[in-house]
């Protein structure tokens, strides 16, 4: 296991990502699968656990595609997949510039899609990143 120390979000964190972006934007609130949210959110530990050399990217590309293909929620999947991947990074240093938001949409929206995997995410999000 890495000897990095990393701040992960809880469950809980991703829930409250999910209902500020509804109340802000709008939406359907509702929990679909309870147990599909916990594995997504705790799917960066088992990265941690499985892979030597994980670094931030490829616990946030976990968040990014997890999130995204647990459909826990009954709306926002992909926005709350969003947000926690940033969320997650820039909780652990890694600064956002404004022009980062269109590329990690834009994977998100491929992951959705079901295009491609958690480690072709990790290296997506390290060369947005510039990691």
């Amino acid at each position: 296991m890495s000897d990095r120390r990393f701040l992960l979000l809880a469950v809980d964190d991703v829930v409250a990502l999910h209902a500020e972006h509804l109340r802000i934007y709008g939406g359907s609130a509702g929990l679909l699968s309870t147990d599909q949210l916990v594995a997504a959110a705790h799917a960066p530990v088992m990265v941690l656990l499985y892979e030597a050399q994980a670094d931030v990217f490829d616990l946030a590309g976990a968040y990014a595609y997890h999130l995204c293909q647990a459909h826990a929620f009954v709306d926002g999947n992909k926005r709350t997949a969003f947000l926690a991947t940033l969320a997650f990074l820039q909780l652990n240093g890694v600064p956002i510039p404004d022009d980062v938001e269109a590329p990690v949409c834009e994977l998100v929206l491929a992951i959705a899609q079901g295009l491609g995997s958690r480690q072709e995410a990790s290296a997506a999000l390290r060369a947005i990143f510039g990691g």
